[in-house]
């Protein structure tokens, strides 16, 4: 009794660790990361409290689905909307420096336009439960964006500095630059993932390779990740 009360155990192992052998191997085939990568130019102006944008975004779909469209975070037009998820939020925290702020307070992107090589890309504000988000857009692709794909958007434009509301804007000469470009929302096995923006919140966002060329007043002075 003794010897087969063993074997049973072992039999009972064998497949517990099949098991997990045979999950291992489907999790890994279901999963994928699309890689994003930017080479950026940037002028600073002071006078206008803007940024003078180009950008090359090669976006390399690694997922197993034709994208006909990608959602962008464009976070910064949540400084220019007081109907925002940011502006309700702050609201609901009792703050509401931004919600009565002036307009010449106020920031976002302003004639911005996507290209695939010489082709304008339509592009679409992000709506559901009947609300639009002017933060994040839908840019439609004039192909499909096949598996193992790698394509290149030209997006340019004008970024009107907001006050520093929250993490990002200007205040007196420190200018605090971030989440300030147009960002890829993730695509993964449970699809896409636009996210509004928020002052208390996390992002989620695709990984790549970043050049920048960032031009600013001979007196300023630039803090940064990354190597210079």
């Amino acid at each position: 009794m003794v010897i087969k009360c063993n074997m049973m155990r072992f039999r009972h192992v064998i497949l517990v660790f099949a098991f997990f052998i045979c999950y291992s191997n489907v999790s890994s085939q279901n999963y994928f990361q699309q890689k994003v990568d930017y080479k950026i130019s940037a002028l600073l102006d002071t006078l206008s409290e803007t940024l003078e944008v180009n950008c090359i975004l090669s976006y390399t779909n690694n997922s197993p689905d034709k994208l006909d469209y990608i959602y962008f975070h464009l976070w910064w037009n949540a400084y220019g909307d007081k109907q925002s998820a940011f502006s309700e939020q702050n609201l609901t925290l009792g703050d509401r420096d931004f919600f009565f702020a002036n307009e010449e307070k106020m920031g976002g992107y302003e004639q911005i336009e996507f290209k695939d090589g010489n082709r304008l890309l339509d592009f679409e504000d992000y709506t559901i439960d009947s609300k639009a988000h002017k933060d994040i857009v839908k840019v439609l692709l004039k192909s499909p964006l096949s598996p193992g794909e790698t394509r290149d958007i030209s997006i340019n434009y004008t970024l009107k500095i907001p006050y520093a509301f929250s993490r990002a804007g200007y205040s007196d000469n420190l200018y605090r630059m971030t989440q300030w470009y147009p960002k890829p929302a993730v695509y993964d096995v449970k699809g896409w993932h636009p996210m509004p923006y928020l002052a208390y919140g996390e992002y989620y966002s695709e990984f790549g390779d970043y050049e920048l060329q960032i031009t600013v007043p001979v007196s300023f002075s630039i803090a940064s990740t990354g190597l210079v």
